[in-house]
């Protein structure tokens, strides 16, 4: 069974994920580029297209509009905790994740990024920033730059992989 399936435009992680999750499950997936995420809830709702690789809209899927099938990361969504995350549903290759973070400019001196870090920190321990950021389907971790710099490590391997798998091919 082939589905027309959405992300947010050609080349975005989304669109890479929806690859990697065809690629691991082999499901037959047609790609339709949107220019957003909101275009591509549109034609969803609509029944325009059978599914969407992207960031859960848990508004909507407690509405009953959209149904959330899994998740890439490696933990389930706090708000979603029934639905499994792929590799708990058999396939644990197919284990994605972006990490969002900070950054300064090239040569910002150390007491100023660890005063930069110890003042983000604070704020994700914050009642009303890790609601808003749990509610949005971001997992809070915080931590040392050194964290988020093995994080994004990590990513560019994956990446680096699935395009040496074909899984992501360039033009």
């Amino acid at each position: 069974m082939a589905f027309w399936s959405a992300s947010p435009g050609a080349g975005s992680v989304s669109h890479i994920y929806g690859q990697l999750l065809a690629q691991k499950t082999g499901a037959r997936l047609t790609f339709i580029p949107y220019r957003g995420d909101a275009p591509a809830r549109v034609d969803l709702l609509a029944g325009n297209i059978d599914a969407i690789a992207a960031t859960p809209d848990f508004g909507l899927i407690a509405e009953g509009k959209a149904r959330l099938i899994g998740s890439t990361g490696t933990r389930r969504w706090p708000q979603a905790r029934d639905v499994l995350t792929f590799a708990e549903a058999g396939y644990p290759d197919l284990v994605a994740f972006i990490s969002w973070g900070f950054a300064a400019p090239a040569g910002t001196p150390d007491n100023v990024i660890n005063i930069l870090n110890a003042t983000v920190n604070h704020a994700l321990l914050t009642e009303r920033v890790r609601n808003t950021l749990v509610d949005n389907a971001y997992f809070v971790t915080g931590g040392p730059p050194e964290a988020l710099w093995s994080a994004s490590r990590q990513q560019i391997l994956q990446f680096d992989q699935m395009a040496r798998a074909g899984t992501i091919k360039f033009e």
